[in-house]
């Protein structure tokens, strides 16, 4: 005959070790995605950061005279009128400041000191002698940005398309075309602007660059950037070492040449000491649109450009001026 357990030894086992037979109580799941999860599916970069990068590179390479100014609006207008429509201002703070988290070089910008110094700082130290160079641009404390207005007439640069932000990894790349204008005065040591009945050449050169940087971007602030392509820093003033090779810079540019009454004045223009974009030699000279020139009023000199004509013949030959009429002084 078996042994049968008592049902109330049973029980007592279950409840020892179940505490109930019934079924055992579930624990609620835990939550598989959670604050891991949710830090994963966040975009690495995020439309705001998009919005950063274009207001970001906007700021930085807009400046100056306007790249697209009418110049076909300043023909046949005096001369005083025609250039002061293309006098650049004084370049300010940077607007792009507020959405940068890192500090400019202090080599870079219109509050570094000037180009111009370190030649005359090295002869001076070669020398001893503090000549009038180093007395200009070094120990007068000239900023970058002073010294551009007497360099010169005109500058300025922004985007001709662009830009375009798009995400590259963890960061953002910013590309397309910035547009840079150079206007110089007549002062480069040559008497060669054409000029025609009173009419003088005013040949403004327009160029564009190709952008490509990478940009960091931290806490809703560019924490770096990359160039990807040629920088000069016309089209970036704010982050770029100033330099005096500008004309250069700007070969095979376009030029447009706008014909104005009378002989310009660039005034504060001076000697200045950075190289020269010279103004075309004749109506001929190739890369130059010289379409605004023909039917220009006038038939012949007026008696301003006669005494101009006069004075600089004197100038240049004294009393021997072909010019002079006989027994006539100058």
């Amino acid at each position: 005959m078996k042994k049968r357990t008592p049902i109330a030894v049973i029980l007592a086992a279950c409840l020892l070790l179940t505490a109930g037979c019934g079924p055992a109580k579930q624990e609620a799941p835990a939550d598989k995605g959670g604050a891991a999860a949710s830090q994963a599916s966040k975009p690495a970069v995020s439309a705001a950061d998009l919005k950063t990068a274009t207001d970001f590179e906007t700021g930085i390479r807009t400046w100056g005279l306007d790249p697209d100014t009418d110049l076909k609006g300043l023909a046949r207008k005096d001369a005083k009128d025609a250039i002061a429509a293309l006098r650049m201002q004084r370049i300010g703070a940077n607007p792009a400041a507020g959405l940068m988290s890192f500090t400019p070089d202090a080599k870079t910008g219109p509050e570094a000191p000037n180009p111009s110094c370190p030649f005359y700082e090295e002869i001076r130290e070669q020398t001893g002698s503090d000549i009038n160079g180093w007395q200009v641009y070094c120990k007068s404390g000239l900023k970058a940005g002073d010294w551009l207005m007497g360099q010169e007439w005109g500058m300025g640069a922004k985007w001709a398309s662009g830009p375009t932000a798009v995400p590259s990894g963890d960061k953002v790349r910013v590309t397309g075309t910035v547009r840079a204008i150079l206007v110089q005065g007549n002062t480069r040591g040559r008497d060669d602007r054409v000029a025609s009945w009173g009419w003088y050449a005013v040949t403004p050169a327009v160029k564009e660059w190709k952008v490509d940087d990478l940009l960091s971007i931290r806490d809703g602030k560019v924490s770096g950037i990359e160039h990807r392509t040629d920088d000069p820093w016309w089209t970036d003033p704010w982050l770029t070492e100033w330099t005096k090779d500008i004309a250069s810079g700007f070969d095979g540019a376009t030029r447009t040449a706008i014909p104005v009454k009378g002989m310009p004045s660039f005034d504060g223009q001076g000697y200045p000491d950075v190289d020269a974009l010279y103004e075309p030699e004749s109506e001929g000279e190739d890369g130059t649109d010289w379409s605004m020139w023909s039917d220009l009023p006038g038939q012949g000199p007026t008696e301003e450009d006669n005494k101009q004509l006069m004075d600089i013949c004197i100038a240049k030959y004294g009393d021997q001026c072909p010019l002079l009429s006989p027994g006539q002084q100058p």
